[in-house]
Parts: C-alpha cells; sequence; structure tokens
C-alpha cells in the first residue's frame, strides 16, 4: 500500500492587460496576411490577390502552389479581391489579425459565353504571319523570279508565339514582364512538377582527434578521452499522388533523425589498497594528521596495532572493488577509463488535407527510441531504454469570415526500462550472506555503501515505468473588429504504469561512528567509516521495497474563454477567464491507504480503498480515498 496527499483543485482566474504603445503609423502593423487560391484542390498561380483596407491599398500574386503572401496589414476589417483570367471573381470581407488562419480560396470557371466577353481585343492572342513575296523586274522589262522570302516559322513556333501574345498579370506566362514579377526559381517555386517536393540530407560528425588533453587531477598521466558523435538525417515532404488511384492526396512531411554517440571519460577514484583489505589498518592518520586509533566497539579499547577484523560480508563485498593501480596521490590511487554509449532513432511525419473551402484536417505523428549504457569503476554496466510515441489529429472548420472551429484527438504513450548489470544475472547478496533485502531476479545484486573517504559502491535500480495520455480538445474562434475571442475546453485521461521498487537491495552507510569511542579520556579524531564496514556495523542502514506494481489513474479538464480586444490601434486589452480541475488520482487495484480519524484526531486508523469505510467514523470514502473541494 502507499499513501496518497491531498490535492484539492483550485480555481484560476486572471485578467491580463498589456498597453502597446508605438511609435508612428508603421508601427502599428499587424502580422502578414496568408492564403491560398485553388481550383478543384488544384493550386491556382499567377491569380491576383488586392486587400483593401480603408483607402490603402496592397497587392499581391500568387506563386507556382497557389499561395500568397501580403506582410503589413493593419489590424482590423477589410475587403479581399481575387482575380484571375476565366474565373470568377472574388471579393470578400475578412478581418485581420494575428490569430487569423491560413485562407484558402476556391475558384469558379467562367461560361464559355463570359470568357469570349472577357477576352477583349488588346488581350486576344495575336500571330503575325510573314509577308508575301514581291516580285521584281529584270532589266529587260520582264517579270524576274521572285526573291527568296524567309520560311515560315515552325508549327511549334506559333504555339509559343501564340500563348506570348496572351499577356496575363502577374502569370507565370508573362512573371517577367509583370508589375508583380517572380523569380524563376526562389524558395519553393521551381518549374516542374518535381518542385512540389522537398527534401534535406545531413550529416554531422563529432570525433575527439583534434581534442586538446584535459588537466589531471590525479597527477598520472591520463589519456584523452575518446569522442565519437555521429547525427544523421533527411526530410523529405509534398503532396501524395498515386496515378489512377489517388490524384488529390494530403500533402505529407517526414523526419528522421540519427544519433549514435560513443563517449570515454577517465574517472579518478579512492579504493582500499591491498593492506586495507585484511584489515591493516596501522599507519593511518585523521584529518587532522594525527595518528588514527580504531575502537574495538564491543571491548571499548583499541584495537592492537588497528588490526581490524574483517566480516565475511565485508570480504565479499571488497572483492567487487578494483586493485588501486598508482600510488603516492592521498585522495586517488585508482583511475579508469569509463565508458557510455548513446543510440537514438527519431522520426516525425505530419499530413494535411484541405476539404473544400472550408474544412482542413491533419495529423502528426512522432516516436522516438533511445538506447543507453554507462559503466562504473566497479565494471557494472547499467542499461536504459526508452520508447515515446506522440500523435495528434485535428479538425479545423470555417463558418464564414467570423466564426471558425478546431476540435482534435492527442495520444502520447511513453516508457522507460532500466536493466541494472546484475539484473538475472546473480544473488550476490543472497550469497554474501546479507539478507533482508529483495529476493526477485530483476533486484539481485549488492547493497549500496555509502563511505566517506573511499569511494561509495552503488548499482542502478531495476525499473519498468509506462505513462500514457488521451486529451480532447475543442476551441472556437470568433473574430470582428476589434474583438477576437476565443473559447475552448479540454478533457485528458493520464495513465501511470510503474513497475519498481524503492530501496530493494538495502543502502548502509559508514561515517566511523562505531569505531570512533564514548569512553572518557578517548583521544580525539578516532574511528574510520572502513574500519566500521570491515566490522559490519553500519551507522545508518535503509531498505524499502512492497508493492511492485502500481496503475494510478486520473482525470483532469479544463474550460476558458478570452478576447483580444484591439482598444485602438495603439491600445489592446487580453481578457480570460479559465478553469482547471485535477480529479484526485485512483488506482486501477485499489490498492490506495488513507487514514480514517475521529474528530480532534483522537484516533486514526487505516482505510483502504478496495473497503472505503472508516472503522471509527463510519463515513464512506470514494476510492481515491480522497475528498476533492
Amino acid at each position: 500500500m502507499f499513501p496518497l496527499v491531498r490535492l484539492p483543485c483550485k480555481l484560476v482566474c486572471w485578467t491580463v492587460c498589456s498597453l502597446a504603445l508605438l511609435l508612428g503609423q508603421g508601427s502599428a502593423l499587424a502580422a502578414e496576411l496568408r492564403g491560398q487560391v485553388v481550383f478543384g484542390d488544384q493550386p491556382v498561380p499567377g491569380a491576383t490577390v488586392r486587400i483593401t483596407q480603408r483607402t490603402k491599398k496592397f497587392a499581391a500574386v500568387t506563386d507556382q502552389q497557389g499561395f500568397y503572401t501580403i506582410p503589413e496589414l493593419a489590424d482590423g476589417a477589410g475587403t479581399i479581391e481575387i482575380e484571375m483570367l476565366c474565373f470568377v471573381p472574388i471579393k470578400e470581407s475578412i478581418t485581420v489579425g494575428p490569430t487569423v488562419e491560413l485562407a484558402k480560396w476556391e475558384l469558379k470557371l467562367l461560361s464559355i459565353d463570359q470568357i469570349r466577353a472577357e477576352l477583349k481585343p488588346g488581350l486576344a492572342p495575336t500571330i503575325t504571319l510573314p509577308p508575301a513575296p514581291v516580285p521584281t523586274q529584270a532589266a529587260n522589262g520582264k517579270n524576274a523570279a521572285p526573291v527568296d522570302a524567309p520560311p515560315p516559322p515552325p508549327s511549334e513556333d506559333l504555339s509559343q508565339r501564340a500563348a506570348d501574345g496572351l499577356l496575363i498579370n502577374g502569370s507565370s506566362n508573362n512573371a517577367a514582364t509583370s508589375a508583380y514579377s517572380l523569380a524563376q526559381a526562389f524558395g519553393n517555386r521551381r518549374n516542374g512538377v518535381k518542385s512540389l517536393y522537398n527534401g534535406g540530407l545531413s550529416f554531422i560528425l563529432d570525433h575527439s582527434a583534434l581534442n586538446a588533453r584535459p588537466f589531471s587531477i590525479t597527477g598520472q598521466d591520463t589519456p584523452k578521452p575518446a569522442l565519437n558523435r555521429m547525427t544523421a538525417g533527411f526530410t523529405f515532404g509534398g503532396p501524395i499522388r498515386i496515378p489512377h488511384l489517388l490524384r488529390n492526396g494530403p500533402n505529407f512531411f517526414i523526419a528522421y533523425e540519427w544519433t549514435r554517440n560513443n563517449t570515454s571519460t577517465t574517472q579518478p577514484a579512492l579504493v582500499p589498497d591491498a593492506r586495507e583489505r585484511v584489515g591493516d589498518l596501522s599507519g593511518k592518520t585523521n584529518s587532522a594528521g594525527q595518528p588514527l586509533q580504531i575502537i574495538n566497539p564491543a571491548t571499548g579499547q583499541p584495537f592492537a596495532g588497528n588490526i581490524v577484523p574483517v566480516s565475511a560480508q565485508a570480504q565479499a563485498l571488497l572483492n567487487l572493488y578494483p586493485l588501486a593501480n598508482f600510488a603516492g596521490v592521498s585522495r586517488y590511487n585508482y583511475q579508469a577509463p569509463l565508458l557510455s554509449s548513446t543510440h537514438q532513432d527519431a522520426l516525425q511525419t505530419r499530413l494535411d488535407k484541405s476539404i473544400g473551402r472550408r474544412n482542413t484536417v491533419n495529423g502528426r505523428f512522432a516516436f522516438q527510441s533511445s538506447r543507453s549504457s554507462s559503466s562504473s569503476i566497479f565494471g557494472f554496466t547499467d542499461k536504459t531504454n526508452s520508447f515515446g510515441i506522440n500523435s495528434a489529429a485535428n479538425w479545423s472548420h470555417r463558418f464564414n469570415s467570423h466564426w471558425s472551429t478546431v476540435a482534435g484527438y492527442q495520444f502520447s504513450r511513453f516508457s522507460v526500462d532500466v536493466a541494472p548489470f546484475w539484473k538475472n544475472r546473480s544473488d550476490f547478496s543472497g550469497q554474501a550472506g546479507i539478507n533482508g533485502n529483495n529476493r526477485d531476479s530483476v533486484n539481485w545484486g549488492p547493497p549500496t555503501l555509502n563511505f566517506v573517504n573511499i569511494a561509495s559502491l552503488s548499482d542502478a535500480q531495476s525499473s519498468f515505468n509506462r505513462s500514457r495520455s488521451d486529451g480532447l480538445t475543442m476551441t472556437a474562434t470568433w473574430n470582428h473588429s476589434p474583438h477576437n475571442i476565443t473559447i475552448g475546453g479540454d478533457f485528458r485521461r493520464q495513465s501511470y504504469n510503474d513497475l519498481f521498487q524503492q530501496d530493494p537491495r538495502g543502502t548502509f552507510t559508514f561515517t566511523g561512528l562505531a569505531t570512533q569511542g564514548t569512553a572518557p579520556g578517548t583521544a580525539p579524531g578516532t574511528g574510520s567509516d572502513f574500519a566500521d564496514f570491515l566490522l559490519g556495523i553500519p551507522d545508518t542502514s535503509s531498505i524499502a521495497f512492497g508493492n511492485a506494481d502500481k496503475y494510478l489513474r486520473q482525470s483532469v479538464y479544463d474550460a476558458y474563454i478570452a478576447d483580444d480586444w484591439r482598444i485602438t490601434s495603439t491600445f489592446t486589452a487580453n481578457i480570460g477567464l479559465r478553469w482547471e480541475y485535477g480529479a484526485p488520482i485512483t488506482e486501477l487495484k485499489e490498492r490506495l491507504v488513507n487514514l480514517d480519524i475521529t474528530q480532534g484526531f483522537g484516533q486514526a486508523t487505516p482505510v483502504l480503498a478496495s473497503a472505503p469505510k472508516g472503522q471509527l467514523t463510519g463515513q464512506s470514502y470514494p476510492t481515491s480515498l480522497v475528498r476533492p473541494d
């Protein structure tokens, strides 16, 4: 069983007002306005887009994919006009603001009669034929043979000249002569079908070959740590099109990153030397440089010659310590390179599809897998594997130029698996005669040893933790100058499945208190943490295990309303109200425990989620054993 702490629900209400005083007329401009012009879900390049706001007018031309961008528009109401030869013009009212989403405009084709009426003589295709040959007179007055005339242009040239004669302002045909000239290749605007797809490759190599050797804190000839890091990736995106099956599929984007890191670092430590391993602590000094005196806690008298007997458990644990590999330094006598590696794969994908002029659906999916390992001076190599998934699907609908809504679903899952060196390998504690700790194979290994002077011994704790979150969200936006009002709410269901023990192998701490001596007249500076360890007398010890698996559940709710109120061109008020509620956590197998307390805290007794009725008060509790506010 494990207890819960009361988590009250709080109502959060705030009003945030921001004052923006801008200098000059040009400073009161909002963000750029973007959109796309299509016909039958196909982009329309060369369409003219005009925005009118009071006495100011702005214009742009759609690119190869039908997109347009008009920067530096003032916030507020305006009118948009879209024109394209052979299509019905569009004229609608719009509201410009920083929260306005990407707009999509669907053109409608004119009838044949309307197209003929729209094609004025000045815009009709013109083809100029070469002049007819003119006969000449010879000297005798008779007609001479005609002079050779230039041959007529080939049919391909005629077609090209006809196309050149049809000058559409701003079109890709006439981009070079249009008032809104577009570069032949700029960004994603490229000629040909291949311009619809974009991608990239990357590779980064980081190596220690040119690194400087670090300073050695042990004074030894320390080799330069080895380092090898590689990161590679690619990106690719464009429309999904399958001939004869899927003509106008969604646009997609995919990105993948591959990482391989290997690092070697030199780690110094102080380990027991050959004399200390057999209990010979003669010649040792305390922190003040005085000869160390070790007291036998059983008799209260000093050990003769500071020779301390070694317990069987201590001898088994000493076998895990490496032998010293250099001398002459008081703080360190051992150093070794420690290897660590990280392998990671990450993928991100996105799909989006417009359905008509008013609906858009999009989704994203991402995962990350990581495998890492690290070693210690004791030769323990621990491994950690993690895997995460994050995905979402959203649908947006625009009712008119003022109302729009977005609904979405989110899903995420994350797991971490920690496998220590001793997991399923060997029951070291049982073989060494150390009793009382957990005997599950996933928790095999030595206990944790903490010292004041020498290196502490430890290994990672085995665990397998998983979390999951499912969320629903709904947002509605109303834009009407000068208000931009957003109303929304969210629901999230959270799950935490944890499989671990807090301290299954136990922890022992040695400070020298047991061999310090408390008899009157005992010299100061007595006692040794290592002597306490050899005798098997820890100063403090702890162990915790029992309820290994836990399946916690929680629901979270929120609702909000916010108004971005443009009072004037230089004054904006952001006003909002938000409510959040986190329900008390429950446990899937009803293994929570709390206290049933009488009035005045006179008596208390445990109450379980499996039987949530207090024995003292007779009150019935919810399965969370916590009553929310």
